[in-house]
């Protein structure tokens, strides 16, 4: 097990009261995640132990659980959970979150737990063509993780497969030739890649999406004001520096 430990200066004896839940995207959609150590607990994935030291170093009580994503997102659009952890901005997910107020499109946003990229896993001797804007050779369809902006952007195109299986079976139908594609974050596609034989899977190029994401609060939730989540916002960007600095 792979662990970063992160030190903090001492805190206050006294903390923020009320319990924030925060969720994460499930083991079935991001597997393998490296597992950071932040105050003597364990979190798992870097955008988790990131969002774990800013609200630590907050004084905030918390908790994070890892839910499918398409759940979370509901629970947090609910407001039965204070906020999702790895969240991209788009148009539509601003009318039910609150993301940061400064360029939350732009990749570098001073906000952004880390900029994510978007790659399509194909079999090795697949024909599917991608030049950034239209696909080719379509025979079966492509695959994402459910809730994902990717997933909704295949379904705009009319290539989604819609499968209830996770990304590691996903990548068992790719060597089955089941499925034309697959759309992942990289960091999950490229860790199931490295655990198959060479010459079985590759990736396309261009990407096909790529965006920052953030912690992105429920606008139902009533825990947290306006000034409490630019402050956390803001020590997200400190604790990601210090993130980046420590030794791996």
């Amino acid at each position: 097990m792979k662990k970063i430990i992160i030190l903090f200066c001492l805190l206050p004896l006294w903390t923020n009261a009320e319990l924030l839940r925060l969720c994460q995207e499930s083991d079935a959609e991001d597997p393998k995640l490296h597992h950071y150590t932040v105050n003597n607990i364990t979190y798992v994935g870097k955008h988790a132990a990131i969002a774990a030291q800013a609200l630590t170093q907050l004084q905030y009580q918390f908790v994070i659980d890892r839910l499918p994503w398409k759940r979370c997102t509901t629970l947090v659009e609910m407001g039965v959970y204070t906020a999702a952890i790895g969240m991209g901005w788009t148009a539509e997910r601003s009318e039910k979150y609150v993301f940061p107020p400064l360029s939350s499109t732009e990749a570098k946003s001073p906000f952004r737990l880390s900029s994510i990229n978007y790659p399509i896993y194909v079999h090795a001797d697949s024909q599917l063509k991608w030049d950034g804007t239209t696909f080719n050779n379509i025979k079966f369809g492509i695959a994402a993780p459910k809730g994902y902006v990717v997933e909704k952007l295949l379904r705009r195109m009319n290539v989604l497969l819609d499968t209830d299986v996770g990304v590691e079976a996903a990548f068992g139908l790719l060597i089955n030739h089941r499925l034309d594609g697959l759309v992942l974050t990289e960091n999950a596609g490229d860790t199931l890649l490295a655990q198959q034989q060479p010459g079985t899977i590759r990736k396309l190029e261009p990407y096909f999406y790529s965006q920052p994401t953030f912690v992105a609060f429920s606008k139902k939730q009533h825990l947290l004001g306006n000034a409490e989540m630019l402050q956390i916002w803001q020590q997200i960007a400190e604790s990601r520096e210090a993130f980046y600095q420590s030794p791996d």
